[in-house]
């Protein structure tokens, strides 16, 4: 049982992580060292943006 627990565990970890990666994108706009590293990570999404606004 202890053992389920764990791979449960690991699982919600997963489904919390992915959800702060769209978060921290938008913080990391805003901020001029985030927006390279925003580029060199989605350089596409980065130019849609831009294009937008």
């Amino acid at each position: 049982m202890e053992g389920d627990s764990c791979a449960t565990t690991a699982s919600g970890s997963t489904a919390p992580t992915t959800s702060a990666l769209p978060a921290s994108s938008t913080p990391r706009s805003n901020t001029p060292t985030g927006t390279q590293s925003n580029a060199i990570h989605l350089g596409n999404i980065t130019s849609d943006r831009h294009a937008v606004q």
